[in-house]
């Protein structure tokens, strides 16, 4: 006939297993932060690889660091640039556009890790690229551009810009001036505080990164153009 067991043998063998769950569950806790630092160079590097492609061929960040493009943009804006849409055939009067400046802009050579640095934060767009402007496309390849009495004219007529801030100051008479083949003539909205094609002349199209498509932050700001 069958013995029940003992109490105190019921509770030993209660205590043995939650003793062999806890030490189960400290094994794989430890296991588990010794995988996660050893797989979190890789999750960072692929992260950083992932950054740095969706810029190279996709989309941009680009964050605004001049009141060059007010009112359409504000200092500190961070907008996204499609980077497909990069030539002269791409574009429409009035699209905004991200360029290389001319003469590759007021670059600082740096250390290579700072360059690394700068490049990384540049494509997550924490910082603003120092070689790349935004300005707005205002004439095509065989276009004639004049600015008379603060009013912009392309071949004799008058560019309705509804974007651009109301009364705005007078500035500075231009042209006219015939806009190359391969090239797009671009302006500030802020056309006072802006240095743009007035000054270094029409972009080629190889110098045009993409064309700005939203304002994604901050959120009470976000538009798409």
């Amino acid at each position: 006939m069958a013995t029940q067991p003992d109490v105190k043998d019921l509770e030993t063998i209660r205590e043995q297993v939650v003793e062999a769950r806890l030490k189960t569950k400290q094994v794989f806790l430890r296991k588990a932060r010794r995988a996660f630092w050893r797989e979190l160079p890789i999750i960072i590097v692929a992260a950083v690889t992932v950054a740095v492609l969706v810029k190279a061929f996709l989309v941009q960040p680009f964050w605004i660091p001049s009141g060059s493009m007010q009112p359409t943009f504000a200092i500190g804006d961070r907008i996204a640039v499609n980077r497909l849409a990069d030539s002269v055939d791409d574009l429409h009067r009035g699209d905004i556009i991200v360029f290389d400046a001319p003469e590759g802009g007021d670059v600082e050579a740096g250390s290579l890790i700072g360059r690394i640095v700068r490049s990384v934060t540049d494509g997550i767009g924490i910082t603003a690229p120092q070689s790349e402007y935004v300005k707005r496309v205002v004439a095509f390849p065989g276009e004639t551009v004049e600015v008379r009495d603060g009013t912009v004219l392309v071949d004799g007529d008058i560019l309705v810009e509804p974007y651009l801030e109301a009364p705005m100051d007078p500035f500075e008479d231009f042209g006219p001036e015939t806009v190359p083949s391969g090239h797009v003539f671009v302006m500030g909205d802020n056309r006072n505080l802006s240095v743009d094609s007035r000054v270094f002349g029409p972009v080629p199209e190889d110098d045009i990164v993409g064309r700005v498509f939203v304002i994604m932050w901050p959120p009470s700001r976000w538009s798409s153009m």
